[in-house]
């Protein structure tokens, strides 16, 4: 050891090239068997390394690997590296080519990028000493508080509930100061700069809560389906704690399509530590009242372990695979290993298998290889980074897009059907809210199947409540329509029957489809027969029948309801018109004539009778005007006409007398002359 110090520069901040870096989580085990599998006797890529690498320095690698990243930067920061590196005999071209990337590489403390807004954030689930400024984009934490609950941020609630299409939701979790919300922006805004989600570099959280992207992105291969981004407080900060981190790991499993988890370190046994929270889950999170955990691979997201900073590549037997046959080779297949440690995690990987029926890993390469641009990744713009890096985060991205599928509500059935309910903006805001009511209540756990049924009984209500406000709408307006933009004007029933078929076919086709039924429901003798969801589904589909009148039989049509009650007012309006309608008539056409009897024959009694009758049944509607028409005849038009033709009857006896009379003085004359 003494022979090896004095061997060794004695220079605050040197590292042997080959001692493993605190950055790669490589412990020396592990460290000496990469060593000892280099077959190619390659130069191991620790930072220092990378760094030459990817500065096009590798000819120096001799002078310079010995030294750290922080050492170099801080001699360039006091103006000492220059003549340290004339002291090692390195060439001015050389010096002044370290010089350079040093300058460029080096990022100010007071480098700020303006955002542009086109990818807004906003926090969904916060912990309840926190209040968001909106003006500010900032959220407040208040110290005086302590931290004991979670509660929803209205505004991002309100954003989910109005979305209409149906909904993926990727988001990712991990421990603290991983890299996470890089990845999350890297998914929801493709090299954005600054990143949407803060980054922070700090040793504390930079997120708290769970903040969510705020303007969806378009599914590339389904037409009516957003992708939204949730991003998730990391796990172990120092200021959380194991109830804080299981409150946000529930919820989040709950509202999730995909879940990644983002880690750093090496896909081995040892990895299983970092997931030991499915071990958990079974106590915290229910299928249904009774299950034990294996109905949670019917709702369990898609799991991807995203493994950050790996610098080797996949190999087994010599082979090279891909990150997720390495996952499940060297993770999830059992080592047979006995011990304490080992059957703890030999229950972490049954649990997995148990909870997650599909999976995958990916790796991305270390970003840089200087602690100082890592530290400022949100601001650093990609093509100051690993070229290797941008490259793999590019596919990350591709595939996480690529293969999300719509959130699903999963509700068990007693019939042994389960069914399966694609997330709209609506349900996943409700599932949201039942989420962190049942976290915040010690005593309860969240039963999914029990939460998907409330929320889908919830859903149909209020969806039967919108239901019936567009059917009171579109009927106000076709009866207006209908009548000519006549508020007075009465209808046949049957153009209103027509009218409601077509309004209620338009609604539960639009915003009533929800509850529409399956058609092989209808064919039941017994309800008890079909799925709960689809029972209460037919339960809420004849409610809107009855309350708005409708029935598959047309006699039936109208005999409860809103289309009843605008039936009735139909009827008056169809007496008020008719009635009217004959009694204007009868004053204008009929009672001149009776009163004149002497100027008019029977004809034109009969003829002016006729067109009455042909131009009541013409403009007078609804089922009032057979009845209204018959009183009036009876009452009115047969006595008239019984009228007139006394009356006519009495005038032609006096004019014949008269004539008579005229005649036989004219013969008088005659006969006096």
């Amino acid at each position: 050891e003494e022979e090896k110090e004095k061997e060794e520069p004695n220079i605050p901040g040197y590292m042997p090239s080959f001692q493993p870096f605190q950055s790669l989580m490589i412990n020396e085990e592990e460290e000496y068997k990469m060593q000892q599998n280099n077959q190619d006797n390659k130069p191991m890529l620790n930072p220092m390394m990378l760094w030459l690498e990817q500065n096009q320095l590798l000819d120096l690698q001799s002078k310079l690997g010995g030294f750290s990243l922080d050492i170099l930067l801080n001699l360039h920061s006091s103006n000492a590296l220059s003549p340290m590196l004339m002291g090692m005999q390195l060439k001015q071209k050389d010096i002044d080519r370290v010089m350079k990337v040093l300058a460029d590489d080096d990022i100010s403390d007071d480098e700020e990028i303006e955002d542009d807004g086109r990818h807004p954030v906003l926090p969904l689930i916060i912990p309840n000493n926190c209040t968001y400024d909106a003006k500010k984009k900032k959220l407040i934490t208040d110290t005086k508080i302590p931290r004991r609950s979670l509660k929803i941020y209205d505004q991002a609630l309100k954003y989910i509930h109005d979305i209409r299409e149906k909904i993926a939701t990727i988001s990712i979790v991990g421990k603290a100061r991983t890299g996470k919300s890089l990845a999350a922006g890297e998914l929801y805004g493709p090299q954005k700069i600054p990143c949407p989600f803060d980054l922070g570099n700090l040793m504390d959280a930079c997120t708290y809560g769970i903040w969510i992207s705020a303007r969806p992105i378009k599914h590339p291969t389904e037409d009516d389906m957003v992708i939204l981004v949730i991003d998730v407080e990391g796990t172990g900060a120092f200021d959380a704690n194991k109830q804080h981190d299981m409150q946000l790991m529930v919820i989040t499993l709950l509202i999730s399509s995909y879940f990644i988890y983002n880690s750093k370190g090496a896909f081995d046994a040892p990895a299983l530590d970092e997931i030991k929270f499915v071990l958990d889950l079974a106590d915290n999170i229910k299928a249904s009242p009774n299950d034990d955990g294996e109905n949670f691979k019917k709702f369990f997201p898609e799991f991807m372990w995203l493994l950050r900073d790996v610098h080797l590549e996949p190999i087994i037997d010599g082979k090279k695979v891909s990150p997720t046959e390495y996952f499940t080779e060297k993770v999830l297949k059992s080592d047979g290993k006995l011990g304490r440690v080992a059957m703890e995690r030999e229950q972490v990987r049954s649990a997995f298998i148990q909870m997650f029926k599909d999976y995958c890993a990916f790796t991305l390469p270390i970003p840089h290889a200087k602690k100082r641009v890592l530290s400022k990744l949100g601001i650093v713009p990609r093509s100051r980074l690993q070229p290797k890096f941008n490259e793999e985060l590019k596919k990350f991205r591709e595939k996480v897009i690529k293969d999300v599928q719509c959130k699903i509500l999963f509700c068990e059935s007693d019939a042994g059907d389960d069914q399966y309910i694609e997330c709209r903006g609506s349900h996943l805001a409700a599932l949201i809210e039942k989420c962190v009511e049942a976290v915040n209540n010690p005593d309860k756990v969240p039963e999914m199947s029990s939460i998907s049924q409330a929320i889908m009984a919830d859903h149909l209500r209020k969806t039967k409540k919108k239901a019936i406000k567009e059917y009171e709408n579109e009927m106000e307006n076709g009866l207006f329509e209908l009548r000519g933009y006549k508020k007075e004007q009465p209808l046949d029933e049957s153009q209103i029957n027509s009218l409601h078929i077509n309004i209620v076919d338009s609604v539960l086709n639009g915003a009533g489809k929800p509850l529409q039924p399956p058609k092989s429901l209808f064919d039941l003798e017994d309800e008890k027969e079909s799925s709960d969801v689809d029972q209460q589904q037919f339960i809420v589909y004849k409610e809107f029948c009855h309350e708005i009148g409708h029935d598959s039989h047309l006699k039936d049509i109208g005999k409860s309801g809103i289309l009843k009650n605008i039936k009735i007012e139909n009827a008056k309006l169809s007496q008020k018109f008719c009635e009217e309608f004959v009694d204007q008539y009868y004053d204008k056409q009929i009672k001149p004539i009776l009163d004149n009897s002497k100027d008019y024959d029977e004809n034109a009694m009969s003829n002016t009778f006729q067109e009455l009758e042909k131009k009541y049944f013409a403009q007078c509607k609804g089922p009032a005007k057979d009845e209204c028409w018959k009183k009036f005849k009876v009452q009115r038009l047969d006595e008239s006409l019984r009228n007139f033709q006394i009356l006519k009857g009495f005038s032609e006896k006096l004019r014949q007398g008269q004539k008579e009379a005229a005649e036989l003085r004219d013969k008088q004359r005659k006969m006096e002359d």
